[in-house]
């Protein structure tokens, strides 16, 4: 019975461990499709693209639709801020991931992506 107890704790230990690394995993795939997924929006939109240029804030109101719901925070920059075809836009998107395991501390696991395109229009 020793024995039992001894292997089924060890198992539901890899067990548990295994489920939250593939959340964490997870959540960290929609950060980095929300950060490409962001920058190939706002470089089709740029200032010759016959329609108003995308702002900071249209790119950020953009990534909140591709986190469905998990907490974020985004960095837009456009290198020059002109916004014209050929320049470059760079879109860095943060979120965390926060390890909730009874009896045991919390752990925060910062989770980071960032993408980088040329303004097509």
């Amino acid at each position: 019975m020793v024995e039992f107890a001894i292997a089924t704790t060890v198992f539901f230990l890899l067990i548990f461990g295994a489920f939250e690394f593939s959340r964490a995993v997870w959540q960290y795939n929609i950060v980095a499709n929300a950060a490409k997924a962001a920058v190939r929006w706002a470089a089709v939109r740029g200032s010759s693209s016959g329609q108003t240029a995308a702002t900071a804030t249209d790119v950020h109101n953009y990534i909140v639709t591709q986190m469905y719901g998990y907490p974020e925070v985004d960095t837009v920059t456009w290198t020059p801020v002109d916004k014209k075809r050929g320049d470059t836009v760079k879109v860095v998107v943060r979120s965390s991931y926060v390890i909730n395991a009874p009896r045991l501390p919390t752990y925060t696991l910062p989770l980071r992506s960032a993408a980088k395109m040329i303004i097509a229009r």
